[in-house]
């Protein structure tokens, strides 16, 4: 829960391009957690070593605190949204009206992307233990490649969503998606090489067999030569279609391009044609190389473009 208020103001802030709270309390957190993690599991400064138990005990502590730090800052120090409790119950009939006419999609979406992960993990897991290994420290390797991806596509939303209210023209916009497609693809070209040049620094953080690390070392040139297609892909549905508000493109394809290509792809190369990991999970991709050119599509459309704004 705590999390979840976190989010969603930092998000609200995030939307009135009231940036650097959110990224203080964001960066504050990551290294309060570390800081207690390390004192809560080992037993550091005469605390009893808690372990596993300290580990949770520290991320209770640390998004407590950042929820608290958050709801501070925009009930006593932000200008422009100017919370209080009125505000929020003061509801209005239209806003929730548009509420359960664009949020269902990008819910759904969001729980269709969850569940393909997990039936990912669950073919690469039926091939060995060392494979889901593998997979999972791959999995890793690709957050930290693809960070550039997620912030890229947020201020895609954020930026797109305001030029459409203010009631910019449709050039404008659609120039502002390319310069953010073109922007993200570089960043992830940027971070996935440095990702992977320094691989084995990484993969030796872990303590793997070597058939682990050979597979984890393979998956990785897969994950790295797909990142930038992801990027493409994620940026056309996070931040242009979303920020346009156009919310169930995005859906549509995801599912269709995911559960009747990928994951079919993917699980006739492991139970069919009994392929290693690394071939299995380029099969479970092959959607990413699908969806680009079809969000291409309609991204140059321009359909996506919706003044969904209200005045009050």
């Amino acid at each position: 829960m705590f999390e979840l208020v976190t989010n969603l103001f930092s998000s609200v802030l995030r939307s009135v391009e009231s940036v650097k709270a959110p990224m203080i309390i964001g960066m504050g957190g990551i290294g309060l957690n570390i800081i207690l993690n390390a004192f809560l599991i080992f037993g550091l400064a005469g605390l009893p070593a808690l372990g596993i138990r300290g580990a949770a005990l520290a991320t209770f502590i640390t998004q407590f605190i950042r929820m608290a730090a958050i709801l501070i800052y925009i009930i006593f120090i932000e200008k422009t949204i100017r919370f209080n409790i009125r505000k929020m119950l003061n509801i209005r009939r239209i806003l929730v009206k548009d509420f359960f006419k664009y949020s269902p999609p990008v819910i759904a979406n969001e729980f269709i992307w969850g569940l393909g992960m997990s039936i990912h993990m669950a073919i690469i897991g039926s091939i060995s233990s060392e494979a889901q290994t593998a997979y999972i420290v791959s999995n890793t390797l690709e957050q930290i490649a693809a960070i550039s991806m997620i912030a890229f596509s947020t201020a895609c939303c954020i930026i797109i969503g305001k030029s459409i209210g203010e009631g910019k023209p449709e050039n404008i916009i659609a120039h502002y998606s390319r310069t953010f497609i073109g922007l993200a693809c570089a960043a992830s070209v940027l971070t996935g090489g440095l990702a992977f040049i320094f691989r084995h620094y990484i993969i030796n953080l872990f303590e793997l067999k070597a058939e682990t690390q050979v597979y984890v070392s393979q998956l990785f040139i897969i994950v790295t030569a797909v990142l930038l297609l992801k990027t493409f892909n994620c940026i056309s549905v996070v931040g242009i279609f979303r920020g346009g508000g156009d919310t169930k493109t995005g859906m549509a394809v995801d599912l269709l391009a995911m559960y009747f290509i990928g994951i079919p792809a993917g699980f006739c190369a492991m139970y069919f044609l009994e392929l290693n990991v690394t071939f299995v999970y380029a099969f479970l991709v092959i959607d990413e190389i699908l969806k680009l050119p079809v969000y291409y599509f309609f991204v140059r459309r321009r359909k996506w473009i919706r003044n969904i704004t209200r005045e009050f």
